[in-house]
């Protein structure tokens, strides 16, 4: 995915919000206002309930009115116009107070598992009075004024996916309606949609006995604005699987209509498309402010469009759109093109609906250990030439680093590398420059170097490693620019996630958020429940024939009822004193966050994070070990491997942490086994320093499928072979146990047995299952354990964030333009 292409992305109807609403319309979902209590000011409650067969959905939505100073659309406020929540299930008065204490404090609360998403937005400055004060009036708003701005009520993220105790997506069965990808955050936008409309209308009736309701087709035209930043980058560089699956599903879709030669029936109904889409960049007032193309450049570009199909109808006719989509690419540009494909996908639903069925992406793959030095130079130079495309000779290709700070945790931030280098913490927006070191790293090893012994010897790259083996074949896998660079532009990155999620009218903002409108054209309530779509996609004003015709007065403000605004700042970041139910995503990321705060390397704390999500899972122990790890802090920075011979090894690591040690040698162990003809093979690793391994986590979480394993503690020959009546691996043993006479026998050392399944190498041996089943089972019941226990890892976490003193040097001796907003 180059910049370029990304700055020109646009949404498709593979796009979520529509892919999303076409199921709501074909379930004809009904919304039902259980209570819209708001005064004058819009202050108050609402409560929302949609029934789907046996599931019951409620959105709660509590609203007050912030001082325009306080209005923040970034992810570190602490006050929103609104804040609202969806939920599965019943409703009770006890779920309502609970709701009415967490939701105000967004990611500073907690919620349960039965809360799917977590929201806020904030009123339009440019047009939210205006519409409030129209309707008071008796008149129905500008239709003009609202083409300007195209949303009255502006969300800036839906928190979901196992964060602050939400129910993680993984956990929903597949015939769940929200099983789909970010299905529930569509379904969350569009009831919050309906409030604000609710919302206009009873702040205009509390104000006015001649107030009108805002009209049914200015509803369908106004959407939810969204506003985003380098999150999204940040989401991008973090979940290449994600990227590759729905740019392969909307390249592969665009590919298929292109190949079709069209009817004259659809040549007419992709000739009235293109003037649509014409006429709504021409009312488009989005400023780009030279970041993206101009709307008029737009407009212009799909007349001549328009001109060609109109002129050269019989010859488009005989021949597949791809010639028309080149003819625009010739002659109108890249940014046109990519709205044609869009508009073309629009004529052939019968493929919108095959390769709707391909957007579900798994989770990241794990560290191949059996792969060679040689093929995973292969891959690098197949898929990674790209890096090479900047100077990094002279310091400025990775000037940059990017970090998060105690004064906004969520915010992803750059700093000058050659300012405070110990300042840096490994992530994914590094990926560029770890590849480029690892392929330096690389050349000086054997071709037939284990990436098991690589790993384990240069932890550092375990990251970069499992990326590029997971990646491997994925075309739109990864962001083919370097956000280390002084001069990189996030812009492109943000557009091109906000294109999939279905966002249009893209606005940039100084100096790097973008903004725009969800929904917009989208079928309001009482057309999803008729089984009606929208006018969508290039929405166009409606004409209202006189202000008030159609619109009736209003009624809603009656019983008004104005609840105390929460004490938002009183609560924050409490956690229930009982026990809490985690999601398995959101333990892994706060664990990964404090193992990688105590020194691991970014992949390696990945990896052990997900290690100790599953042995809590099986035995319970996994967060009071991650935290005892984290308290340790001892990382070895690489161990010393001695290769005994094809089926022994020794593993030297000096007060490594007991979990990293022992993956180390399961993976030597695992290459061992699948290169040699020999029954078994024995890695010894020492000296450990930390919580005893789950060997049972272990050997489920590491080891591979076809291979059989046991872990035991080392006690020295004799003791460790104590009670086992097998002779075959006496040799084996007894050739580790004299390869390592310095070997402690107190307990630090790990001895780990390796065998193919079906040898029968050893009784005890654990067999290694597929780990998924677990995890999933896990995503619906969630992970209980003490919230004490809980704080304390997520107070560890915090060691990974840069303090306000060292990102203030950061500031004062490297300005970064991205930090300005």
């Amino acid at each position: 995915m180059s910049p370029e292409g990304m700055r020109a992305a646009y949404p498709s109807a593979l796009s979520f919000a529509r892919l999303a609403m076409a199921d709501f319309v074909r379930r004809r979902l009904k919304v039902e206002r259980l209570r819209v209590d708001l005064d004058e000011a819009g202050r108050g409650e609402a409560l929302y309930r949609v029934v789907d067969g046996e599931r019951v959905f409620h959105l709660f939505v509590i609203s007050q009115q912030l001082p325009a100073a306080q209005q923040l659309d970034r992810n570190f406020a602490t006050a929103w116009d609104a804040t609202a929540a969806l939920c599965e299930g019943s409703w009770s008065e006890n779920r309502e107070a609970f709701l009415r204490r967490e939701i105000p404090k967004q990611t500073a609360g907690w919620v349960d598992c039965d809360t799917l998403i977590v929201t806020r937005a904030n009123r339009s400055g440019r047009l939210f009075d205006a519409v409030v004060d129209s309707l008071s009036k008796g008149l129905q708003p500008d239709p003009g004024l609202l083409t300007e701005v195209g949303y009255i009520m502006r969300t800036t993220g839906f928190i979901g996916n196992g964060a602050i105790g939400t129910r993680p997506f993984a956990g929903l069965p597949e015939d769940h309606p929200l099983y789909q990808p970010y299905f529930a955050q569509m379904f969350s936008a569009f009831l919050l949609r309906e409030f604000v409309f609710d919302l206009v209308d009873s702040m205009a009736a509390a104000r006015s006995r001649s107030a009108v309701r805002l009209d049914a087709s200015l509803r369908r035209f106004i959407g939810l604005g969204n506003s985003a930043a380098t999150g999204l980058t940040r989401f991008m560089v973090n979940h290449p699987e994600y990227m590759h699956q729905w740019g392969n599903a909307q390249e592969a879709a665009f590919a298929c209509a292109k190949m079709r030669v069209p009817t004259l029936a659809e040549l007419e109904k992709l000739e009235t498309f293109v003037n649509k889409a014409a006429a709504y960049f021409r009312v488009d007032c989005s400023s780009s402010r030279g970041v993206f193309s101009h709307s008029e450049k737009l407009a212009a570009d799909l007349d001549l469009v328009a001109e060609h199909l109109s002129s050269a109808m019989p010859r488009v006719s005989q021949a597949p759109l791809a010639e028309l989509c080149e003819w625009s690419m010739h002659f109108c540009g890249h940014d046109a093109t990519e709205i044609l494909h869009s508009i073309i996908l629009e004529i052939y639903p019968d493929i919108i609906a095959h390769f709707s069925q391909f957007l579900y992406a798994g989770e990241p793959g794990t560290l191949d250990p059996l792969m060679t030095v040689g093929e995973l130079k292969s891959l690098v130079v197949e898929n990674y030439a790209w890096v090479e495309a900047w100077d990094w000779g002279g310091g400025e290709a990775d000037r940059f680093f990017w970090f998060h700070s105690v004064l906004a945790p969520a915010d992803a931030r750059r700093g000058n590398r050659h300012v405070q280098a110990d300042a840096e913490r490994e992530n994914a927006f590094e990926t560029v420059r770890q590849v480029r070191l690892l392929s330096r790293h690389l050349d000086g090893l054997s071709l037939t170097m284990t990436v098991a012994e690589l790993a384990a010897t240069a932890p550092q790259f375990w990251g970069v490693i499992a990326r590029i083996q997971s990646v491997a074949g994925l075309d739109y896998a990864e962001m083919r620019d370097n956000p280390l660079r002084e001069d990189f532009s996030p812009f492109p990155s943000i557009r091109k996630v906000l294109a999939f999620f279905g966002m249009e009218r893209f606005e940039s903002a100084p100096s790097k958020v973008v903004r725009g409108a969800l929904l917009q054209g989208a079928p309001i309530a009482e057309d999803v429940a008729r089984g009606l779509d929208g006018d969508w996609p290039f929405a166009l004003p409606p004409e209202i024939l006189s202000p008030g015709e159609g619109s009736g007065r209003q009624s809603m403000a009656k019983g008004v009822v104005h609840r105390p605004e929460p004490d938002i700042k009183a609560s924050a970041n409490a956690v229930p004193a009982h026990d809490i139910v985690l999601s398995p995503v959101q333990f892994a990321t706060q664990a990964s966050l404090a193992l990688q705060g105590a020194g691991a390397p970014l992949g390696l704390a990945s990896h052990l994070a997900r290690y100790f999500v599953l042995s809590t899972v099986i035995s319970g122990r996994g967060l009071q070990d991650v935290a005892r790890t984290v308290e340790n802090g001892v990382f070895a920075g690489g161990v010393g491997v001695e290769h005994l011979n094809a089926r022994a090894a020794v593993l030297r690591s000096t007060k490594a942490t007991p979990a990293a040690a022992v993956l180390s040698a399961l993976n030597i162990a695992t290459a061992k086994a699948y290169l040699s003809h020999e029954e078994g093979t024995a890695v010894l690793v020492g000296e450990c320093d930390g919580p005893e391994v789950d060997s049972e986590a272990m050997i489920r979480f590491a080891g591979l499928p076809g291979f059989s394993y046991e872990i035991l503690r080392w006690r020295g020959i004799s003791g460790t072979l104590a009670g086992d009546p097998r002779q075959a691996w006496l040799d084996a043993i007894e050739e580790v146990g004299s390869g390592a006479p310095a070997m402690p026998s107190d307990g630090s050392a790990y001895l780990v047995l390796c065998s193919r399944t079906g040898t029968g190498a050893f009784p005890r041996a654990g067999v290694a299952d597929p780990v998924a089943g677990l995890f999933q089972e896990a995503a619906r019941k969630g992970v209980r354990v003490p919230s004490s226990q809980w704080q304390r890892l997520v107070e560890l976490a915090r060691g990974v964030l840069l303090s306000a003193a060292v990102e203030s040097r950061l500031r004062e001796d490297g300005f970064d333009p991205t930090k300005e907003f």
